[in-house]
């Protein structure tokens, strides 16, 4: 299977080159498509509410799950 390396290779490089215009074109249509700006200005205050969860949530796990597992203590 060797052989089928560079074949992965490029699928793994030309991957993100279409899914990242596609996800931002949607962004980009669908908030363009919501006609009233207090309902962009609540989209956008829900979208950073999540992300702001999100990355307290993982910070948590992170500092409390490496310690607990000694997470690399053999890299």
């Amino acid at each position: 299977l060797a052989v089928l390396e560079p074949v992965g290779t490029q699928w793994a490089t030309a991957l993100p080159m279409v899914v990242a215009p596609l996800v931002a074109s949607t962004v980009v249509v669908g908030v363009g498509s919501i006609a009233d700006a207090g309902a962009v200005r609540r989209l956008g205050s829900a979208a950073l509410a999540t992300w702001l969860l999100l990355l307290l949530v993982s910070g948590a796990l992170g500092l409390t799950l490496v310690p607990t597992l000694f997470a690399g203590l053999h890299v």
